[in-house]
């Protein structure tokens, strides 16, 4: 099948309330979309948002990055050329509108969604964690709801300069929780190895699944799994490693063992939390297949995507995380509105991926700015 036309369009989504980051606060979540078409009209999006204060590139640089590789999508044939598979020099969030654009393009006319693509035993439905964020009372309230909605699993931020403090928050966000509901951290890199063996040794009596990047020096990882035994999941530092973290091939392994310490840090982590929009580099989804990660277990997480990119990302969730492994696409909930038709239906605890994928090929493009 041959790219008939590439298009680039840009939106700009109200959030429900302003989003601190650490740039400041942002009242819209800014983005670019990719449109590939073949024949008989079948068409497929892929979404470039570069979230400010994380991603390495600016929405300008994604823009002009995302305009150059549109104009020489013309004619060509899917699956995509080695060559441009191999332009390392995208920036993450381009790679992945160009993956994903092509892949949701190719599903279109097999007419099956993404993650089909991707693997040969996908799942019917996908588990969501649900992110406790906001003012202090609000995700009390949320937390003591996550239960009876039937939830697994629950993230909340934690860090600071007093890890006493973190430690009583958390005391109290598991009183709310109740038994029931795994509880996640994500700490930003927050301490150095003392304070975050202090704080995991007084959360370690509220049952903490894994905490994200406690570390500011993440070498450090390992032996804070040895001196605390809380388990820990990467974010942030599969950015920094790159992708000889993925280590796909045999030689590339034996390369990535032989750097002891990143070696290490990968083996000795619990999860990966993978954010496409942060990280991302082409071939990703086939060296994860291969059992990039050193086969650690990937929890699919979102950067406050449209509905396209969420969509997109209930396929990876789908294809790589699986049907119990709870999944980070609650920045959703963020947007005040989408670009979307119809909002993507993502009421509870779980969400249809096959379903999710139909909603998201009907984009208003009458909302959205040409490039």
């Amino acid at each position: 099948m041959s790219i008939l036309s590439a298009r680039v369009y840009q939106y700009a989504l109200p959030l429900r309330r302003p989003l601190s980051l650490p740039g400041g606060l942002i009242s819209e979540r800014r983005g670019l979309l990719l449109c590939l078409e073949g024949p008989a009209g079948v068409a497929g999006w892929g979404e470039a948002a570069p979230l400010p204060g994380f991603s390495k590139e600016s929405l300008e640089d994604a823009a002009a990055a995302l305009a150059r590789i549109a104009r020489t999508l013309h004619g060509k044939s899917l699956p995509l050329s080695t060559d441009l598979l191999r332009d390392h020099s995208l920036p993450p969030s381009v790679s992945f509108a160009l993956e994903s654009a092509c892949l949701n393009l190719m599903a279109a006319r097999e007419g099956v969604p993404l993650y089909r693509m991707i693997t040969d035993f996908p799942p019917e439905r996908i588990r969501l964690n649900a992110l406790l964020h906001g003012e202090r009372a609000e995700i009390l309230e949320k937390a003591g709801t996550l239960a009876v909605r039937d939830y697994r699993a629950a993230k909340l931020k934690v860090g600071g300069a007093n890890w006493r403090a973190a430690a009583e928050w958390v005391a109290e966000v598991r009183a709310a929780l109740g038994d029931a509901v795994a509880l996640r951290l994500d700490a930003n890199r927050a301490w150095e190895l003392p304070d975050a063996v202090a704080f995991a040794r007084a959360a370690a009596e509220y049952a903490i699944e894994y905490i994200e990047e406690p570390l500011r020096d993440p070498r450090l990882l390992p032996d804070f799994r040895a001196a605390s035994g809380m388990d820990y999941a990467l974010d942030e530092t599969l950015q920094e490693l790159g992708e000889e973290a993925f280590a796909p091939e045999s030689g590339a392994r034996e390369a990535l063992e032989a750097s002891r310490a990143t070696y290490r840090i990968i083996r000795d982590a619990c999860a990966c939390v993978w954010k496409p929009t942060l990280f991302h580099f082409p071939n990703i989804s086939a060296c994860i297949a291969r059992g990039g990660l050193l086969g650690r277990p990937i929890i699919i997480s979102a950067a406050y995507e449209s509905g396209v990119g969420i969509a997109t990302l209930a396929q990876y969730a789908a294809a790589f995380s699986g049907p119990e492994r709870p999944v980070g696409l609650d920045t959703y909930a963020w947007l005040a509105d989408d670009i979307l038709e119809t909002p993507l239906p993502i009421p509870s605890a779980e969400a249809d991926p096959a379903l999710l994928a139909e909603y998201a090929h009907n984009v208003m493009t009458g909302v959205l700015e040409p490039l």
